[in-house]
């Protein structure tokens, strides 16, 4: 069974721009989608051609992106090496830091990918977490209760520090990736030879 959406964006763009497409950059939701488009340009040009470049959208945010990306292996040393230096569990090792490290790389990551303001998000947090812990029956909150309050109030500075850690070591995670070309999208561009991009399939 053809791909027929796929095919139609090749008829589209040969029709636009002739078979000179190799100044094209042809962005797609993933990296499968673009084997079979250069598959589809090849049974529509039937000739020997300098392909466009073609990318996944997260490919291309990499591509533009000021700082390649790191494993996730690495993203969690790091972030661990953050919190440890901000004196935040000092004794806990790497493996049970994993356990909860994970969930907050992807939390930083949902942050940067949405650009949202990082300072009030942690900021309303901090202030949820104290309303909750917070109750007319008790005299004071227990040892307990206020570790996991200096927890959520050191967030935004570990959130910072390991941005800034990060871009010491000239690497990034996606969403950091994406928030960097959102906001230097220009400067993203102008190191590129593309005359045209076209984003399909979103």
């Amino acid at each position: 069974m053809k791909d027929y959406f796929l095919e139609k964006v090749v008829a589209h763009i040969c029709d636009k721009f002739g078979h000179n497409i190799s100044e094209i950059c042809i962005v797609l939701p993933n990296r499968r989608a673009s084997l079979f488009l250069k598959k589809y340009f090849a049974a529509e040009i039937k000739k020997p051609f300098f392909a466009p470049s073609i990318f996944s959208i997260e490919d291309f945010i990499a591509e533009l992106a000021s700082a390649p990306q790191a494993d996730d292996i690495t993203l969690l040393f790091e972030l661990y090496q953050t919190v440890k230096q901000l004196g935040n569990n000092k004794n806990e090792t790497f493996d049970e830091f994993c356990k909860w490290g994970n969930i907050l790389l992807r939390d930083f990551n949902d942050i940067d990918n949405n650009l949202a303001d990082a300072a009030q998000l942690f900021g309303n947090l901090k202030n949820i977490k104290e309303l909750e812990s917070w109750s007319l029956n008790e005299e004071g909150l227990t040892e307990f209760q206020k570790e996991y309050l200096r927890f959520y109030e050191s967030l935004g500075k570990i959130y910072l520090d390991f941005q800034i850690r990060l871009k010491t070591k000239n690497i990034c995670y996606q969403g950091l990736a994406a928030k960097s070309v959102a906001l230097n999208t220009l400067a993203a561009s102008e190191k590129q030879t593309w005359q045209h991009i076209v984003f399909a399939g979103f």
